[in-house]
């Protein structure tokens, strides 16, 4: 698969290694980060965080966005611009503890706000770096959805409803 098609997946491990760090260490139990699906996320998780992928979405600006110089000088404009979002929940026995997990998801998110394609490793070759644009970045934004969105996250879900702690990151990505 060409690296636009592991994008995805590589995004979403190097997230799960950002976050680690973060949990490590604290008050809580024996925090992880994982992936999980919606079907998983209904069921509640151990303690630590999850990241669960809600949406991805074109971006047309980014689509549009002026050409940049091929390998042979060719203009090359963007052919896959995207925005992904993940839902980031803290799990714990303890509110406190829940908490304290979300703040130091939040905390880290804040000290690296870009993630560069360089940092994407190639998801099913652990050690491999995917062939990106060298100028390739996810800008993370996170943010704490409204009450109708969060409704509307948990539908998409198909979860009643949506743990206490939990932040939406994400943001958009230009590809060739």
């Amino acid at each position: 698969p060409d690296s636009s098609t592991l994008l995805l997946p590589a995004l979403a491990l190097r997230l799960v290694k950002l976050l680690e760090p973060a949990v490590a260490g604290g008050p809580a139990h024996s925090p992880g980060v994982r992936l999980t699906t919606p079907r998983e996320l209904a069921h509640g998780s151990s303690e630590g965080l999850t990241l669960t992928l809600i949406g991805v979405r074109e971006v047309a600006a980014l689509r549009n966005a002026a050409a940049r110089p091929g390998a042979a000088g060719e203009p090359v404009r963007p052919t896959l611009s995207i925005e992904a979002q993940y839902l980031v929940t803290a799990w714990a026995t303890q509110s406190v503890v829940q908490q304290w997990l979300l703040a130091s998801a939040l905390r880290q998110l804040h000290r690296h706000p870009v993630l560069a394609g360089s940092d994407l490793v190639h998801p099913f070759e652990p050690g491999t770096t995917l062939d990106l644009p060298a100028d390739t970045a996810c800008r993370l934004q996170p943010r704490f959805p409204d009450a109708a969105e969060t409704a509307a996250i948990a539908a998409v879900l198909g979860v009643e409803t949506l743990p206490a702690s939990f932040v939406v990151v994400g943001g958009p990505l230009a590809l060739d």
